[in-house]
């Protein structure tokens, strides 16, 4: 469902009022509805609860996997909230070159240059715990640390 709602000053809801009804005349009633009784229970509270505690065990997961599987050099935050944790790779392999050979091993990630206006992020990588159960992480960081590992003996051999 995508629904959404603003606070603002009653100028600019009149503004945006029009303009959404220019867009597509009015949101789904019964998706609103649907949102009001969910919103107005209990359940939002307990299914926040469960999220957290789940994503938090998912990132604890795949950081501990990053620190125990990558190569030296290479690092990762830890994460306070959200779906995404930041990796930064050992000097000389590239989020961009790595992406290449990552897919090939069916792990993808999100280079870090998308996040920056100008030059930065060449050694970042963004890396989403959500979205997969522990062991499937666990799995993906070994088949990423194989790639880094990879690129690292290739840029040593040079």
């Amino acid at each position: 469902m995508r629904l959404g709602w603003v606070c603002a000053p009653r100028e600019v809801i009149r503004r945006l009022v029009v303009m959404k009804q220019a867009a597509d005349l009015h949101t789904d009633i019964l998706a609103q509805r649907i949102m009001h009784r969910y919103l107005s229970g209990d359940v939002l509270g307990a299914h926040l609860a469960g999220l957290r505690a789940i994503y938090g065990r998912r990132a604890a997961t795949m950081v501990a996997a990053l620190r125990r599987e990558m190569p030296a050099g290479a690092g990762c935050n830890d994460p306070e909230g959200g779906m995404f944790l930041w990796a930064t790779l050992p000097a000389g392999v590239e989020a961009r070159v790595l992406f290449e050979r990552a897919a090939e091993r069916k792990v993808a990630f999100v280079p870090g240059t998308a996040f920056y206006v100008g030059a930065g992020g060449e050694r970042a990588m963004r890396l989403n715990f959500t979205n997969t159960d522990e062991a499937r992480i666990e799995e993906g960081v070994r088949r990423l640390a194989e790639a880094v590992k990879a690129l690292v003996s290739a840029e040593l051999r040079q």
